[in-house]
């Protein structure tokens, strides 16, 4: 599945190929490095986007399999099947197909097979069987939770405690056959653990990671409100996972009427932002303070490699709303421990994931600045963000034995990238 990997870099001048995945807008800051990997995956075309925005993966999930998982779900029987009516309506009146990108051969994007529907929260899909729905956003929504917390409880205790480790892991390997003193490199791992650790989870967190947009300016509800909301629950994901930990390319439109009902009027039925995530600035303001004097702070540094290696996780560049508002933790924790669990000792893998690391550090990338080198990774790990999410829910988070291929090549890819740009990073100094 993968292609070998040549003497140098691949960066060919053009866009990341994900762009179907999501609605995005131009943000303006240039082509980031295509995959040395050449394998196959699955996007979702704007159309269903638009359609049904963030419960996009109730249509592609086998429909036996969102069955299971309903079953599993803290909820009485009859509502249960209520739900079930309620997937069966939205998959009746949104069927998708799956067919191949016009613009490149390796990527395969949902579509809808009649264009011509009306948005979900334009509808009554399922609001005859879910009573207290005024509208069909309302109703699948309760149906994708209910979903949710099925796989919650299939899932156990797959959440662990934020240790850190797999960041320290990275930022040694980063450093490896460099010429550190020995309190320079213990200062280095040490530091790329500090952004979990702190309080709030940031010390220069930037302002510009969300948007409001112009339904805003119809109602009376304070921007710090509708920030705090959103960034609690964006946490509740995985305190590592706040918007200063992600980043989403061109963005991620998420529909927030549900998440602010206490503070708006009922007759505002849809409303949305925009968020983007803040790991490239911040990552570029530990940057410059670790090398804004005579000599390198490696603490400093090690804070800044923390959010770059955090734009090697899919799961940080794309799909915020569903896993916030949905399945919670379970996919975004099954999907990390995945990465840590086969860091070196590749039990689910064909090779361990810091050799991966390594191959790419030995094809050190450097684009100019920490920030535009996390804006690249992530412009490559977003593009794996749909098929990751969806085929841990489609196969369960502890069965990795039973994830396609797609899960291990996209994190190889990943885990390349990360490693290019670490070492490309360090040999800045």
């Amino acid at each position: 599945m993968l292609k070998s990997i040549g003497g140098t870099a691949v960066l060919a001048g053009v866009a990341g190929v994900g762009n179907a995945q999501r609605r995005r807008s131009d943000t303006g800051t240039g082509s980031s490095p295509e995959s040395p990997f050449d394998f196959e995956y699955r996007t979702v075309g704007a159309d269903v986007r638009d359609a049904v925005g963030r419960h996009w993966w109730l249509l592609t999930v086998d429909h036996d399999r969102l069955d299971e998982l309903l079953a599993k779900s803290p909820a009485s029987e009859d509502a249960t099947n209520q739900k079930r009516e309620v997937i069966k309506e939205l998959r009746s009146k949104y069927e998708v197909e799956l067919g191949q990108d016009e613009d490149n051969e390796r990527e395969l994007t949902y579509h809808l097979t009649d264009g011509d529907v009306q948005a979900l929260h334009e509808t009554s899909v399922g609001t005859e069987q879910i009573e207290a729905s005024d509208h069909g956003k309302d109703a699948v929504s309760s149906a994708a939770s209910s979903v949710g917390a099925g796989l919650g409880q299939e899932a156990g205790s797959v959440e662990t405690e934020h240790s850190g480790s797999i960041h320290r892991k990275m930022a040694e390997a980063a450093a490896s056959d460099l010429d550190l003193y020995d309190f320079q490199l213990d200062d280095l791992k040490d530091g790329s653990v500090d952004p979990d650790q702190w309080d709030q989870k940031c010390r220069v967190c930037s302002d510009d990671w969300l948007y409001l947009g112009d339904r805003f300016d119809w109602i009376d509800i304070s921007p710090d409100t509708v920030e705090e909301e959103v960034r609690e629950a964006i946490r509740d994901i995985d305190d590592s996972a706040s918007p200063h930990h992600m980043y989403v390319p061109g963005q991620e439109e998420i529909e927030v009427s549900n998440l602010l009902a206490a503070f708006i009027p009922s007759w505002i039925t849809f409303l949305e932002i925009e968020v983007e995530g803040a790991a490239p600035q911040d990552a570029q303001t530990h940057w410059e303070y670790a090398t804004m004097g005579y000599y390198t702070d490696y603490t400093e540094l090690g804070q800044s490699l923390h959010f770059l290696q955090d734009m090697s996780q899919p799961l940080h560049t794309g799909e915020i709303a569903s896993q916030a508002l949905e399945t919670r933790g379970t996919v975004h924790h099954a999907y990390k421990n995945f990465i840590e669990d086969n860091w070196t000792d590749a039990d689910d893998t064909s090779m361990d994931f810091r050799e991966r690391f390594n191959d790419g550090a030995s094809n050190p990338i450097w684009d100019g600045s920490m920030e535009d080198a996390c804006e690249a990774v992530a412009g490559d790990s977003t593009n794996y963000s749909s098929q990751v999410y969806e085929t841990i829910v489609e196969n369960g988070a502890n069965n990795r034995d039973d994830w396609d291929e797609f899960v291990e090549n996209s994190a190889y890819a990943c885990m390349w990238f990360v490693g290019a740009y670490s070492r490309g990073a360090m040999n800045q100094l």
